[in-house]
């Protein structure tokens, strides 16, 4: 909110009412749609399309000063956030089925342990001087940087299309 009021000049009762709510909007749609449209992508596919959208989220918070950006800002944050829940999808199709579970335990702590490391770093630099613009230009890079690299994630094996002989399940009581 300060980065939103101080810097971009917006009103709290601006970013309250008129920007934060279209996250939470556009997030009921794109939660909803994340898996078939993952699905018609491929889950290699949406996470780098979710690693783009952080990447412009950031572009907009930076670059973008109308009411318009700020809220299209939250619409591409909402779709960056519904990547995240292929994540696991798209590990599931790249992991032997064995290490599942230790690969996806060691996504979900890196991940918390980079948003708390990432929050205690923006404190500090920015209660030693950092300005609030010099911070976002660091996490655009850093961002930049996860979004090229997630263009190098490996491809999930081809799947074999299952048949009507594979789909068949008989149950027989006796």
């Amino acid at each position: 909110v300060p980065y939103l009021t101080d810097v971009k000049g917006f009103s709290r009762d601006v970013v309250t009412n008129t920007i934060f709510p279209v996250s939470i909007y556009a997030s009921l749609l794109f939660y909803v749609v994340a898996g078939p449209v993952s699905h018609a992508l491929g889950p290699k596919s949406f996470v780098v399309l979710g690693a783009m959208c952080k990447l412009a989220t950031r572009t907009l918070l930076i670059w973008g000063d109308s009411l318009g950006a700020m809220q299209l800002m939250q619409v591409l944050y909402a779709a960056g956030s519904a990547s995240e829940l292929i994540l696991f999808a798209y590990v599931y199709s790249v992991t032997e089925p064995r290490a599942y579970q230790t690969v996806t335990g060691a996504i979900s702590a890196a991940s918390l342990a980079g948003y708390m490391i990432a929050a205690e770093i923006g404190q500090l630099a920015f209660e030693a001087g950092a300005s609030y613009e010099s911070l976002f230009y660091f996490s655009f890079a850093a961002v930049g940087l996860a979004a090229a690299l997630s263009i190098a994630l490996p491809s999930p094996p081809k799947r074999r299309k299952m048949t009507a002989a594979m789909t068949t399940t008989t149950i027989t009581f006796t």
